[in-house]
């Protein structure tokens, strides 16, 4: 009976080890500079996770070397919201793909002239954009997810789609621009356009 016994107390104890193990994360650092590349200290950086609920992971600070300290995330889709209170800096806003590969993100922070006024985002009523999405050789990018967002990646602007096997989606874009953002498999693009509806948006996918 014992002989009989022990194995399944084998395949027991292995299952629950198994189950006690945590989920794979990855390694994430993220850089802040400014537009000749030059590091930016005391940037305030927030991570946020882009779920069916919208998260804070942390809050840091950039150091002398524009970083902030390593990360340990698990495996989806993430925001950086980076800035600089009371200076020339624009926030920006990128977002970036975790699996279980490390990640390196640069942020870069365009600067304004000081007499500049600050950007406007102009809410519209929603208009339907045509966009294809392909691969770096022209075949269609079907199953893509496609995030579509205002500047400021306000909660309401912020919508979910997905392209059908021709590479293919119509959008709700209701500020001008619209910022946009495509999965497919491993590959994250970001792009702005402005909201000009009646031509088809072909977005190109780079080569992985």
């Amino acid at each position: 009976m014992r002989l009989r016994l022990f194995p399944l107390f084998l395949i027991v104890l292995f299952r629950s080890q198994a189950a006690a193990q945590p989920e794979t994360a990855a390694r994430v650092t993220i850089a802040v500079q400014d537009p000749s590349g030059g590091p930016i200290k005391g940037a305030h950086v927030i991570i946020r996770e882009l779920s069916q609920v919208q998260t804070d992971v942390t809050t840091a600070l950039t150091n002398d070397d524009g970083e902030i300290a390593p990360l340990m995330l698990h495996p989806g889709l993430f925001r950086a919201i980076a800035s600089v209170p009371h200076s020339a800096f624009k926030t920006q806003i990128q977002e970036f793909l975790v699996e279980e590969k490390p990640v390196h993100a640069e942020i870069t922070l365009d600067v304004l002239p000081t007499d500049t006024p600050p950007d406007v985002i102009v809410h519209v009523e929603a208009r339907r954009l045509k966009f294809k999405v392909v691969t770096w050789d022209g075949r269609p990018a079907g199953g893509s997810r496609m995030l579509s967002r205002d500047r400021a990646a306000t909660p309401s602007s912020e919508h979910w789609y997905t392209t059908n096997t021709a590479g293919k989606a119509v959008i709700e874009a209701n500020s001008n621009p619209v910022v946009v953002v495509v999965i497919y498999g491993s590959t994250l693009v970001s792009r702005e356009f402005s909201s000009k509806p009646g031509h088809e948006i072909v977005m190109m996918l780079p080569k992985p």
